[in-house]
């Protein structure tokens, strides 16, 4: 990855949120305007508006672009398209009140370098504004106002750096499952030991196919040990009709030993 033109400036290492730097700017900006107003009316105070809180944003952005993109600026700034040599050349870059901004699509978006301090406010402002979110949202969310060339490498390292992700992300535990019951693991013949259950309801035509439909059920008898399956049709879910069904299913498979409900 490339390193910036010049070391960046000390006003980044201020602060460590992106709103309190802004804040900062916005303060310093009002000093500079109050102090060349001579007429008290015209002077800002109160608090922080939002076209305040943009401008100072750009000035931020406008700084950090010159420290990374001297050369870059300077071409744009005499209407000269930048060289293919250039680290954002692919981007189409072009200048509009002092920032440069991607061309194309993404021509609203200015453009910061991701080793320059901004960019790791940027994205940590982000990472909480989304609330903690991934990595691939985070980059989603950036990149609807900003493009930060790299930004996948700077946005795993903060995400690595989270406390809050790191605890809110424990490792996978593996459920170990319960021991089987004795019917289950000891040998035996077929339907020597079974489990019944029903499923349905399904609607079936009897005794001809163009009866109307009827409600009915399966019950449903699986052996323990083998897991083979022995299918009824019952009619209702009354205990007479079970008794039914148990009775054809033992005329066919024989009396079971246990029968688990």
């Amino acid at each position: 990855m490339p390193l910036q033109a010049s070391p960046p400036s000390d006003i980044f290492s201020l602060h460590s949120s992106l709103l309190s730097l802004v804040r900062l700017v916005v303060w310093i900006r009002r000093f500079r305007h109050n102090a060349q107003r001579a007429n008290r009316t015209s002077r800002k105070f109160g608090y922080i508006g939002t076209q305040e809180y943009e401008d100072a944003l750009k000035d931020l952005v406008r700084l950090s672009q010159k420290e990374c993109f001297p050369q870059e600026i300077a071409s744009l700034s005499r209407e000269v398209q930048v060289q293919d040599s250039t680290r954002i050349s692919s981007l189409n870059p072009q200048l509009h009140e002092g920032i440069v901004r991607i061309g194309g699509r993404l021509q609203n978006a200015p453009v910061s370098e991701s080793r320059h301090p901004l960019a790791t406010l940027v994205i940590r402002h982000y990472h909480l504004k989304m609330l903690h979110s991934g990595q691939q949202v985070l980059i989603a969310s950036i990149r609807e106002r900003f493009w930060i060339t790299n930004i996948r490498n700077i946005a795993r390292r903060i995400l690595h750096e989270c406390i809050t992700c790191f605890r809110n992300n424990p490792r996978c535990q593996q459920q170990l499952m319960a021991e089987l019951p004795p019917e289950r693991v000891t040998p035996a013949p077929p339907f020597m030991k079974v489990g019944v259950d029903y499923c349905g309801s399904f609607l079936v035509t009897y005794p001809q196919r163009r009866s109307p439909p009827v409600k009915c059920y399966i019950s449903v008898f699986v052996c323990l040990v083998t897991k083979a399956v022995h299918i009824e049709l019952v009619a209702d879910l009354t205990t007479k009709v079970f008794l039914a069904a148990l009775k054809r299913f033992t005329a066919r498979r024989g009396r079971p030993a246990l029968i688990a409900l």
